[in-house]
């Protein structure tokens, strides 16, 4: 059952007797729908729905993932466990060493092609999380490194909408970024700028899609937020 179907069965069997002020139904790139209530307490009563059972469909919680740091334009050259050392001796006294071994790694380093610097992304603990964010640089052989929370906030490259990737997404071409149709790319367009994102919410929607201060990005970086374990 994809995606799609899994939602249309919601909205047909499931959702006139769910009691729930819902805010929205998204699909997910696993082939099921996220449904997104008001609170934590609607979220509970609405997965302990039996009709969702009745209805053949299986429903979960979203499960919390640990927190994560960005490291920003560190050296190609230093190596990864020559990294972790210098970063620990930033926290020496403030966490334990085998601790800091046991529950901080580096997930992945990305740089552009050529480039001498990348981005490290890090799981961490939360009390590394904080320490280092609060601090707003990693000192790293003589050097500062600009270090930021890293929330993965998942867009679609086709249609930009939020919570499924390019592979999952229902459109057939790639929709303009600035005005949200089709037929044209970006560079060609002669129309107003349209965040499509706003417009499907029924929102004001005169900013770019792309924008940090869009409402249905702060929307989708909150969800993201609240599925980090940060205890």
């Amino acid at each position: 059952m994809t995606s799609e179907q899994v939602k249309e069965k919601v909205m047909r069997d499931v959702s006139k007797s769910l009691n729930v002020r819902v805010k929205a139904v998204r699909k997910t790139r696993s082939g099921g729908v996220a449904i997104e209530t008001v609170s934590e307490s609607k979220l509970k009563r609405l997965a302990e729905c039996a009709k969702f059972g009745d209805a053949g469909l299986k429903v979960e919680m979203p499960q919390k993932i640990g927190p994560k740091v960005i490291v920003y334009d560190v050296p190609n050259e230093l190596t990864n466990d020559d990294f972790m050392k210098e970063m620990y001796e930033n926290l020496k006294g403030r966490v334990k060493e085998d601790e800091f071994k046991e529950r901080v790694r580096i997930v992945s380093r990305n740089s552009k092609k050529d480039a001498t610097c990348g981005n490290v992304i890090m799981k961490v603990m939360s009390k590394v999380k904080r320490n280092v964010c609060e601090e707003g640089r990693l000192y790293v052989n003589w050097k500062a490194f600009k270090v930021k929370e890293f929330v993965n906030v998942m867009r679609c490259h086709t249609c930009f909408a939020y919570g499924h990737m390019m592979r999952e997404c229902g459109e057939k071409e790639r929709l303009c970024q600035k005005c949200g149709q089709n037929g044209h790319i970006m560079k060609d367009c002669k129309r107003e700028c349209v965040c499509r994102n706003c417009k499907l919410r029924g929102s004001k929607c005169d900013h770019s899609v792309l924008s940090e201060e869009c409402p249905e990005y702060i929307r989708a970086l909150a969800r993201e937020r609240a599925r980090v374990n940060d205890e």
